[in-house]
């Protein structure tokens, strides 16, 4: 029926519906109703035209099905397979995978087992059509094992069958099968060229696998079939997955100016960021530190940083720190720390900044690890470059918020050692642990980045001094 009538016919309902009525239909228009809607917003009458048309022809056996279908949809299988007992006697294929459906639902597999074989022996028309369903049903209801076992067995009853070969690599897929997709999808494109899912599944389980270079031969295939942005954004990660940004680049703008999406838009940011392109990788990538907020991805993060880094921007970094605050995600804000303080430690010159970053810190409530390991690394940073009465503001305030610090005693008795404060220093001592000697090797051979080693002779010396007279206090 055309969807013009399909329209009338459920204007025609819902008057009847508004007036507290039930209109007149034929049969036949009942069925063309139930099968003819589509429309999200038409969707609701479903339910209620079945029940009217039930009451107008309670024995009509396509009518009944329908309500074994409803209660399937319902997730009522229970009662579905009692209204499937009342038409035993009908063969119909609609009746027959409701019948299996529910005894999958209800794990009763050796039912559909039977009930599959018994049809097979009966030589029934329709088993062929009833399997092809069956196991597109078990595909949405994600009952992956169940699924490939049942299509297996459909495919060497039915090998020609193309349909239920392309419902079998469905399940492959979305089990993340990706050498069986590869397999099965690689025999289908001969017996199936223009389908572009048979070709968009071989491309994303190449890629899945990172073999991109078949991966993006695949999608091109299935580009020709049909232009679809999900094989474009496949097919320009699976570019950057072998370093050609250029082209990568160039597709993601282009799937961005059709649809733009946050992730889209953060392949792009990769791709500016690997041609060199820092100044627009930065622009976006804080555009997009804004647009998720709380839930930023770390590779924008990270992009951000390095871009912020490269530009010698660090203030920014300050700047989106105080925005991603604003957001109250904690997680998020440790994440950006600890890649800041990875970055901010490559700089001779990075006292300032982790001075604003540390004086943010009443924002994160009780997670101090984090806090703490900036002042460790500040501590470390000052005393390796000599300025021993700064490295103790950070020790000393570490030592007060954890004292069980990884190190910290150690290179506290450096310090004490360094300025002379002798009761500190024997304090220090005595907290050392008993593997004292290779705790201060370890502090002797520490080193953050290359950069330090210029500065480093003065601490390497002190503690070496240290080694050697570990039991001589004077």
């Amino acid at each position: 029926m055309m969807k013009k009538n399909i329209s009338q016919l459920l204007e025609k309902f819902k008057t009847g519906l508004a007036e507290g009525k039930d209109p007149y239909f034929d049969s036949e228009e009942i069925e063309d109703l139930l099968n003819g809607i589509s429309d999200e917003e038409a969707k609701e009458y479903l339910i209620p035209i079945l029940d009217l048309g039930l009451r107008l022809y309670p024995f009509n056996q396509s009518l009944l099905i329908k309500r074994i279908e409803k209660e399937c949809i319902n997730e009522n299988y229970e009662t579905a397979l009692s209204y499937a007992e009342e038409l035993k006697h009908v063969d119909d294929p609609d009746l027959h995978v409701a019948r299996l459906e529910c005894f999958c639902m209800l794990e009763e597999y050796h039912k559909a087992v039977t009930y599959l074989d018994n049809l097979e022996a009966e030589k029934n028309e329709y088993l062929e059509e009833v399997y092809e369903s069956f196991i597109n049903i078990l595909a949405d209801h994600e009952f992956y094992t169940v699924g490939i076992t049942f299509a297996k067995k459909a495919i060497k009853l039915f090998p020609e069958n193309n349909d239920i070969q392309l419902a079998l690599l469905y399940i492959y897929f979305d089990y993340e099968k990706n050498k069986e997709v590869i397999k099965l999808a690689t025999k289908l494109t001969d017996k199936m060229p223009y389908s572009y899912d048979v070709w968009y599944m071989l491309g994303a389980s190449y890629a899945r696998i990172e073999e991109f270079n078949k991966a993006i031969e695949a999608l091109d295939f299935a580009l020709t079939c049909k232009d679809c942005l999900e094989s474009k954004m496949l097919k320009g990660f699976c570019l950057a997955g072998i370093k050609n940004y250029k082209e990568a680049l160039e597709i993601n703008l282009e799937v961005n100016k059709e649809k733009p999406t946050s992730l889209v838009q953060q392949a792009i940011v990769q791709c500016y960021s690997y041609l060199g392109q820092n100044e627009k990788a930065k622009l976006l990538s804080r555009f997009l530190i804004e647009v998720y907020k709380g839930n930023c991805p770390r590779s924008v993060l990270g992009c951000y940083l390095n871009t912020c880094m490269v530009t010698s921007q660090e203030e920014e970094m300050i700047d989106a720190l105080k925005t991603l605050a604003s957001t109250g995600s904690q997680h998020k804000m440790h994440l950006f720390l600890q890649m800041m303080v990875s970055s901010l430690m490559d700089l001779e010159d990075s006292t300032d900044y982790s001075e604003e970053i540390l004086k943010l810190k009443i924002e994160f409530g009780g997670n101090m690890n984090l806090f703490q390991d900036m002042l460790f690394k500040k501590g470390f940073f000052h005393f390796a470059a000599g300025e021993v009465r700064s490295a103790l503001q950070y020790l000393e305030e570490l030592e007060e918020e954890n004292s069980d610090y990884y190190l910290l005693h150690p290179l506290l008795t450096l310090c004490y050692l360094e300025t002379g404060n002798k009761d500190q220093f024997l304090n220090q001592i005595s907290l050392l642990p008993k593997d004292r000697l290779t705790v201060l090797s370890k502090i002797n051979h520490i080193h953050f980045n290359p950069v330090h080693d210029k500065i480093m002779p003065r601490s390497k010396d002190l503690s070496s001094i240290l080694i050697k007279n570990i039991n001589n206090y004077n």
